[in-house]
């Protein structure tokens, strides 16, 4: 009977929330065509210069047409995470939405973490918002392409 009673009171005892998942960071780099190497971050707070990119101008190394954006989801070390992270990315001048993706079931690595990418090709002539959500958390960042004569 007494461990009918220790049984209860253990069942009534609330477990411990696991923290919730967060978006980590934000990160975007250029798909150089010549060599098919991947630039440095882009996204901010990097600072480069995004100007006639597909082409190699500005601070390309290179012509880059296409860029992966990649997004760090933080939580609780080798959790599984059933909410889905959602990564758009949307035009500026118009709100089109140039890449989608929708990530469910992220297992989280001993560090507590876990990156997922989306490809965005045809894109380094217009200025992109990248927006990341899993639950709660959101954060975005502006990649501020431009291409003229």
């Amino acid at each position: 009977m007494r461990a009918l009673a220790v049984l209860a009171a253990l069942l009534a005892i609330p477990a411990a929330a696991a923290a919730e998942p967060a978006i980590g960071k934000i990160e975007a780099r250029l798909f150089y065509e010549a060599s098919g190497r991947l630039s440095d971050n882009i996204a901010p707070p990097a600072e480069i210069a995004l100007f006639n990119t597909v082409i190699g101008e500005g601070g390309a190394e290179e012509p880059a047409g296409d860029v992966l954006v990649a997004v760090t989801v933080a939580g609780e070390a080798g959790s599984f995470v059933e909410t889905p992270l959602t990564i758009r990315v949307v035009a500026i001048d118009d709100g089109s939405v140039l890449a989608e993706r929708k990530i469910e079931g992220l297992l989280l690595s001993a560090l507590g973490s876990v990156t997922r990418a989306v490809f965005v090709p045809d894109s380094t002539c217009r200025a992109f918002r990248i927006e990341a959500a899993i639950g709660e958390s959101k954060a975005s960042a502006e990649i501020p392409f431009v291409c003229g004569e």
